[in-house]
Parts: C-alpha cells; sequence; structure tokens
C-alpha cells in the first residue's frame, strides 16, 4: 500500500489504517513472504544468503517443509502492511530480481525448485485455528511449475512454465 504520510498513533489508530489498507490496499501474491516466526533452535543451517535480495525467505520455507516443521500461512488471519517502495537504492532503480546477489541467493539455495513460498504452506491459520492447507487453483498450479520446472529451462519447458506462472498469478488471491 503507498502509504504518504506518518501514520497517526491516537486512540483509533487501528481501525483507521485497516478501513484504508480494506480501501486503498492489495494483497501481495505468494511469493511475497516477509514476516517469519521461528524458534531460534531449529534454523541453525542457513547457508550465506543476501538478506533483502529474492531467495532468501523462499529457500527458508523450502527448509523448513523439507524439514517435516509445520509452516502456516496466515495470509487469512493476518493483516500485514509492507509499504510500497521504489528501487532507487539498488542498481539501476530496478527490483532486485536479476541482480548478481539473487542469483547467487537462489545458486546458494540449491536452485529455483527450491524457491518455494507461501503455497507450499502445510497448515493455515483461519478464524483462530490451525487447518490442512486446502489444495487450490493456485497451489496445484505451482505444483506443476516446480515439477516442470529446472535452474536451466529452454524451448518447449520454459514456454510451459511461463504459461502456469501467468495462469497462477491470475489466481494468486484465491489462496
Amino acid at each position: 500500500m503507498d502509504v504518504q504520510q506518518e501514520l497517526d498513533f491516537n486512540p483509533g489508530w487501528e481501525q483507521r489504517l485497516r478501513a484504508d489498507v480494506e480501501s486503498r490496499g492489495t494483497l501481495h501474491g505468494p511469493f511475497g513472504s516477509d514476516y517469519f516466526l521461528i524458534p531460534r533452535n531449529m534454523l541453525t543451517d542457513m547457508p550465506d544468503f543476501t538478506i533483502g535480495r529474492s531467495g532468501w525467505d523462499n529457500w527458508t520455507i523450502y527448509h523448513s517443509v523439507k524439514s517435516g516443521w509445520q509452516v502456516v500461512d496466515v495470509t487469512r488471519s493476518a493483516m500485514i502492511v509492507h509499504q510500497n517502495h521504489d528501487y532507487g537504492h539498488l542498481p539501476g532503480g530496478k527490483p532486485p530480481y536479476d541482480l548478481p546477489e539473487t542469483k547467487q541467493n537462489i545458486a546458494i539455495a540449491g536452485g529455483v525448485k527450491k524457491m518455494y513460498s507461501v503455497l507450499e504452506a502445510n497448515t493455515i491459520l483461519v478464524d483462530g485455528k490451525l487447518q490442512p492447507t486446502p489444495m487450490s487453483v493456485p497451489r496445484f498450479l505451482h505444483r506443476l511449475e516446480l515439477l516442470v520446472t529446472s535452474d536451466d529451462l529452454h524451448g518447449r519447458r520454459r514456454s510451459i512454465v511461463r504459461w502456469l506462472k501467468r495462469t497462477r498469478r491470475q489466481y494468486d488471491n484465491q489462496l
């Protein structure tokens, strides 16, 4: 959401912010993971990622799922406000996706097949209760993406993955 002025933290601020988010905010896609709650002793072997670039957060979800931990998607229950911002602090003022640090993060993670998101969460929080994650169109399409994806996409395989991603993005708000 675009936040153009300082927040007013006088009484009622939470209700005002919630109303503003509901009227002007947009839900980020499932690959925008900004908050992690992990017991300190569970994540002791994180590779040497560049934090603030793409990939480290996706690997964290991958590692958690593969370790058999409960990965909870709280999208339906928590309102997280992430202020829109530009990328003027990065080379060329562009998002970090094509930067060398991002490519290095993905390599350190073990490749694009380990770029997990909330689509791989095994539990969701709904109305204060943990529930198994139901299958959805975006989750199904993403599983197909992972089956077809390789670190060296070319030709027909690349076309299929691009089509799956475009199609999934049309349904991302229906997690």
